[in-house]
This record gives C-alpha cells, sequence and structure tokens, in this order.
C-alpha cells in the first residue's frame, strides 16, 4: 500500500499541472495515519508492544514512499542533488542504506512467520476436514498452536463414538502428507463404554449447544422484528395520510367559504370502493359535499379547484342537497 501510495504521490506531483496535495495527501493517510493513530492509542495505555510496532510500521511505510518516489525520479532523470565534500555524500549515503537495512531486515522475518503461521493454520484445516468426517462422530471444538522451531499443537474435542487407537495412530501418520511435521495431535474423547461425558466435556458441548440455540433465536428474533419494523411504517405512512386529510379538511373547508359560499358543508376522507366481481379494490380521497339547490351548476368548476387545491388527479365526489 505504501509503495503504490507513493509512486501515486510523485506521478502527481510530478506533472506539469499539479493538481495541489490531494492524491500525496491519499499515500500519506493511508499508509502513515493509521500507524501514527495506533502508536498513539499505544503511549496512551502504556503499552510498549502497541507503541514500538505501530512506530515500527510507520518507519517501514515512509521507506517504501521513499523507494517509490527513488526509482520514479531516477526513471523521470530529475537532476541528482550534488555533494561539495565527496566524503560526506558516502557518509549520507552509508546513513541511509543502514537505515534502511535495519528498518526492512525485521519486517521479512515477520512476514515469513506470519506465511509460515498461515500456511500451517491451513494445513491443519484441511487436514481435519478430511480426516474427521465419521458418521457417528463429529468434532465439537479445535484448538490449533503454531509453535516455529517447537511442537506445534492440534487440539481436537470429538462427541459420538469413541474413534480407537489404531485409527488415531493412522491419523497422526498422515500428517506428515499435510506439511504438518513436528505437530501433535491430541484428540479428546470419551473413554470406555460409559455412557456420559467427563465433566468438562459436558460443560463444552452444553456451551456448543447452547451458542447455537442463542445464535438461531437471534436470526429469528431479527427477522421478526425486521417484519414488525416494515408493518410499522407502512401504518404510519398510512396514519399520516389520513391525519393530513383530516388537517386538510379544515383548511380547505375555510378557503370554500370565501370562494364557494353556496357550499354548506364539506368533508374529506379516504374510502375503499368494490367495483365487482374480479376488480381490485381501490382506495381513494373522497369528498362529501352539501350544496344549496341553486348551485349544482358551478360543481364542475369546485372539482376542477378541489384537484388543484389537494394536488390530487382522482377524487370521488358525493354531493348532497340542502
Amino acid at each position: 500500500m505504501a509503495l503504490f501510495g507513493g509512486f501515486a504521490g510523485i506521478v502527481a506531483y510530478s506533472r506539469t499541472d499539479k493538481g495541489g496535495t490531494a492524491i500525496p495527501g491519499v499515500a500519506i493517510a493511508t499508509a502513515l495515519m493509521p500507524p501514527l493513530c495506533t502508536a498513539g492509542y499505544g503511549l496512551a495505555n502504556l503499552d510498549p508492544k502497541f507503541f514500538f510496532g505501530a512506530l515500527y510500521l510507520f518507519f517501514l511505510n515512509s521507506i517504501f514512499i521513499s523507494l517509490a518516489t527513488v526509482v520514479t525520479v531516477r526513471y523521470l532523470k530529475y537532476p541528482k542533488k550534488v555533494f561539495v565534500d565527496p566524503r560526506k555524500e558516502r557518509r549520507v549515503k552509508w546513513y541511509i542504506t543502514l537505515f534502511v537495512v535495519i528498518t526492512i531486515i525485521p519486517s521479512i522475518f515477520m512476514a515469513y512467520r506470519v506465511a509460515m503461521r498461515s500456511y500451517f493454520t491451513t494445513n491443519a484445516v484441511t487436514f481435519i476436514a478430511e480426516n474427521f468426517d465419521f458418521e457417528n462422530t463429529r468434532v465439537i471444538s479445535r484448538h490449533i498452536e503454531y509453535h516455529p522451531g517447537d511442537t506445534s499443537i492440534i487440539d481436537l474435542t470429538l462427541f459420538g463414538d469413541p474413534i480407537d487407537e489404531e485409527l488415531i495412530s493412522v491419523l497422526r501418520r498422515r500428517m506428515a502428507n499435510y506439511g504438518l511435521k513436528n505437530t501433535r495431535l491430541v484428540i479428546n474423547q470419551r473413554d470406555g463404554e460409559g455412557v456420559g461425558l467427563d465433566d468438562w466435556r459436558t460443560e463444552l458441548l452444553t456451551t456448543s449447544l447452547r451458542s447455537d440455540i442463542m445464535e438461531e433465536l437471534f436470526d429469528r428474533n431479527e427477522e421478526r422484528i425486521s417484519r414488525q419494523q416494515e408493518q410499522i411504517r407502512s401504518l404510519q405512512e398510512n396514519l399520516n395520510q389520513y391525519v393530513l386529510l383530516d388537517q386538510l379538511s379544515g383548511e380547505v373547508f375555510r378557503e370554500i367559504n370565501v370562494q364557494y359560499p353556496e357550499v354548506d358543508g364539506f368533508s374529506l376522507g379516504r374510502m375503499v370502493y368494490h367495483k365487482g366481481e374480479g376488480f381490485p379494490r381501490d382506495t381513494l380521497v373522497t369528498a362529501l359535499v352539501t350544496l344549496s339547490d341553486d348551485a349544482f351548476g358551478r360543481r364542475e368548476t369546485f372539482e376542477r379547484w378541489l384537484k388543484v387545491r389537494l394536488n390530487k388527479e382522482e377524487i370521488r365526489y358525493v354531493y348532497f342537497q340542502q
């Protein structure tokens, strides 16, 4: 990340139309700020492992950013800095080389350790998956410990029909085929012909089953809560529509009193209409209007005005004559 961030930064900075410091800033934010923040956390909590580990990562990323910059600058043939004193130039180069070597060598060692640990863990998981698939026996717990230069451990707890020592010996011989040399296989299972498990194994099994049950209940609760929230949201939307119509009914009636004094009564609501067998029901805004005897000729004008006022194209009208 630091290497490619350094390339992006120097390429952006070397262009004739420099686009500001946005791209170099991204390189700093992704490669340098996280280890500095971690170092600050370690310092605040007086944790030397966090502090020195993060500080080391900061210096390592700085070197790779500098490496990308040097390679790009050499490729673009920028003029080199000239030292008047050759001895000072050699001393500066020696200091830089020493700092780079001291910084990079531990990273190579740690990368090797991480790769070997990942390789061992992958092989161990593959070995367990391919060799402990029994019909009446199940692996309910596994613990993998990698110890470089020492004996690593694969600790398994089985539940079900116990496997015999001969099969365990065959399994231990197979470990070499999975790159698991210098590894000890520990198998915990039910002893003899007893019908029960040891107390600690019973507790382990109970804990595992309880965890599975709790996880299943949690998933069901999450699904049920999601459905309930969706229902509440839908009901709230419907309620808001009814409340809005109640508010509009009073406001519109006050305006009607000014523009259409012949309207003696007015009400708004939402009603469900059934058109007959095979037709879907429809919910429409319905206006109940009471008119005086001589006002039926202005119904069309009143209906056009009400559509514009309510901003609704479909309104059902029910007229009453006073």
